[in-house]
């Protein structure tokens, strides 16, 4: 079951479904998806099987009825959630059946420690998750700093969690030539590929953005991601305020993000909680350097001063510094950007992720059942 809303947990779970095409021998996978979703529609070109289920944006009684129905009519072993909502409902559906349930969770925390404006509905989930951990039977997350928060903050059994960094199909590495041609003066795109939200930090990059303007008044920040509507309301007003709005795009959902990595000065993830930084992948994996923030996996991807730059969560003084001097320093550009990541990269590879998510579900059939887990 992917997650409602397009973005990084789509994204991860396509690829996922990819990696399973290939490298999922033994493993059959019915998604349950609300109808007419990119979630389906995601599904079916890579030709997995799809059954209707609403999960409308509330705990909806009748999407664990339907789940019931699906688990004892097609003989489902294992459910996988990947979402708040969907492993709330999720939940009581295994409860009903029997049948064990997994958990990814893509960002720790990300309820948590919002800022005023957040829907009481948002918090209320944060209450949930508290909950939820405890009752499911394995979670799964992306990085290291993840499983440690959720020990140490959520008080999970380490026991009962997973790590599993990543799953990307990486392209064929950017060539010299293309990396020399970014250097010029012509190319001063900043991208933040992610969800247009406060956890995200995008508020934070926006502030960083009027600095650097300041400077390099050419630069244009695109922000590529939906977001809720009162977030995205609350960063165009601040642009506004910050009298940036002419050279800050939000684009919303991007499909194929292919050309702009590629064309990307730099790309910027300011987050201030973030599961892993898939983007950072993707953006390393095309030649583009990276910034981070110090918080969750980021670290586990981006080494400072050898294949991207590091500031501190909250700082868009630290950030617009790290910003220009991408922007100015070509020496430092160039080096960055022809950094050897195929190590870095190999360890995040779809293979890897497909053969750590059927050793769970075997695990959670038990011996007798290991051999051929139907879905």
């Amino acid at each position: 079951m992917p997650p409602l809303r397009r973005g990084g947990g789509i994204s991860y779970i396509t690829n996922l479904l990819r990696g399973f095409l290939k490298h999922g021998q033994g493993v059959s996978i019915l998604v349950a998806c609300p109808p007419g979703s990119y979630t389906e529609a995601q599904a079916r070109e890579l030709g997995f099987p799809c059954v209707p289920v609403p999960f409308q944006d509330k705990f909806d009684f009748r999407s664990v009825l339907e789940l019931r129905r699906i688990c004892r009519e097609e003989r489902i072993d294992v459910i996988h959630s990947h979402d708040i909502l969907q492993t709330f409902l999720s939940m009581m559906a295994a409860k009903m059946t029997g049948v064990p349930l997994v958990a990814s969770v893509h960002m720790v925390g990300a309820n948590k420690g919002l800022k005023p404006g957040a829907p009481r509905r948002t918090k209320l989930y944060a209450f949930f998750e508290f909950f939820l951990f405890k009752l499911v039977d394995r979670i799964i997350v992306l990085s290291e700093a993840n499983k440690k928060d959720l020990i140490a903050k959520e008080h999970v059994s380490a026991r009962k969690i997973t790590v599993v960094p990543g799953c990307i199909d990486f392209p064929e590495p950017s060539s010299t030539e293309a990396n020399d041609a970014r250097t010029s003066d012509s190319t001063v795109a900043v991208l933040c590929p992610t969800r247009a939200g406060l956890e995200k930090g995008t508020d934070v990059l926006l502030r960083a953005a009027a600095l650097v303007l300041e400077e390099r008044p050419a630069a244009e920040f695109l922000v590529v991601g939906e977001g809720p509507a009162w977030e995205l309301q609350l960063l165009q007003k601040l642009a506004k305020d910050l009298d940036i709005e002419s050279r800050v795009r939000f684009m919303g959902f991007v499909d194929n993000m292919e050309e702009l990595y590629r064309q990307a000065r730099v790309t910027v993830l300011p987050s201030r909680t973030e599961g892993l930084g898939m983007t950072l992948l993707e953006s390393l994996s095309y030649g583009t350097p990276v910034i981070g923030t110090r918080v969750g996996g980021i670290a586990e991807i981006v080494e400072d001063g050898v294949n991207g730059l590091l500031v501190p969560s909250e700082d868009h003084r630290a950030l617009a510094k790290a910003i220009l001097t991408l922007l100015n320093d070509d020496n430092m550009w160039l080096k960055l950007a022809r950094a050897d990541t195929r190590a870095m990269l190999e360890r995040f590879h779809i293979r890897g992720a497909v053969e750590a998510h059927k050793r769970i579900y075997r695990d959670l059939l038990g011996k007798d059942r290991a051999q051929e887990p139907g879905g």
